[in-house]
This record gives C-alpha cells, sequence and structure tokens, in this order.
C-alpha cells in the first residue's frame, strides 16, 4: 500500500492465471462483507510450492477504514 489504497493480494494457481484481466472488476469477501476491488497488477512470480501467481487487487474507496490490516479475503 503506497498511495494510502488498501490492497489485496491474492494467490492464483498458474493454470488459472490466464483468466484473470487486468483493469477488471472483482468482488472479494473480507470479515463476511462483500467488497469490490479492482485488479492492478499479476506478480510474474510463481510460488513453486503451491504453484500459484500472485495478483494484487485495489479495494474500492468504499471500504475505507472498516477492513483491518492483516484481515484475510476469499
Amino acid at each position: 500500500m503506497e498511495d494510502g489504497k488498501l490492497e489485496v493480494r491474492i494467490g492464483i494457481p498458474v493454470d488459472k492465471i490466464s483468466t484473470i484481466r487486468r483493469k477488471s472488476q472483482y468482488s472479494v469477501l473480507i470479515n463476511n462483507k462483500q467488497y469490490g476491488a479492482k485488479l492492478s497488477a499479476i506478480l510474474p512470480e510463481v510460488d513453486a510450492a503451491t504453484r500459484t501467481q500472485t495478483i494484487i487487487l485495489n479495494l474500492e474507496s468504499s471500504a475505507g477504514f472498516r477492513v483491518p490490516q492483516g484481515a484475510i479475503a476469499r
């Protein structure tokens, strides 16, 4: 979080990463509440142990300070 925006990092299986679209809108569930999010990056590194690639989503501003740091997102 460099610019004050809340972000979510999610590991995606490498065989599904091609279905992820840049700048697309997504929905994430945090503490049983749904928030809109926009894809901002797909990191190039692949985790060899889990065979996942990390994507970064920026939460919409409506999430505000209601999301605690370190919360689990789905």
